[in-house]
């Protein structure tokens, strides 16, 4: 029970106040185009919503499975996840926030959805390359080294990557 509570409340968190508190005062504040099915950017946004929410809520339970921990800073992972979607990219969950923002951007050709991704992005990267990289280094030590080594954290690798034994 507690860890589902921590994971609603950490996995919910922020992703509620990126893509649907923030972006719900700004389509109320501008003016957004109904979604059109003629255009490119619509189904563009098809594929990057429904992607960006596999890719967290897969990586989400991951961390409750595989990492015994939540997506809740104050519910970490207790082992360091690098497999399934992690053995592609470092980052799923934040990549899945940042396709579903992006997404909503175009779907509703929402400029000011397309300026809060501008200024989300690069805040999201700042805080996975500044804060997270080292909390889990300090924690996972070399193993999370060598993970960091064989796994990008942004751009997915082609094949999963395997741990050597």
């Amino acid at each position: 029970m507690k860890t589902a509570l921590h994971l609603i409340l950490g996995g919910l968190l922020v992703p509620g106040v990126v893509l649907l508190l923030v972006p719900g005062i700004l389509v109320w504040l501008y003016p957004v185009e109904l979604p059109n099915p003629t255009l490119v950017r619509y189904w563009f946004a098809k594929v990057m919503l429904p992607t960006g929410l596999v890719l967290m809520g897969t990586a989400a339970a991951q961390f409750v499975v595989t990492g015994r921990g939540t997506p809740a800073p104050w519910a970490p992972t207790q082992q360091l996840v690098t497999t399934g979607l992690y053995a592609y990219v470092r980052n799923p969950m934040m990549l899945g926030m940042l396709l579903m923002l992006g997404g909503e951007a175009l779907l509703v050709a929402s400029h000011a959805i397309g300026v809060w991704f501008a200024v989300v992005a690069p805040l999201v990267i700042a805080h996975t390359r500044f804060i997270e990289d080292p909390a889990l280094n300090a924690k996972f030590g070399d193993a999370y080294s060598t993970y960091k080594s064989n796994v990008p954290a942004w751009f997915p690798r082609f094949s999963a990557w395997t741990p050597e034994p």
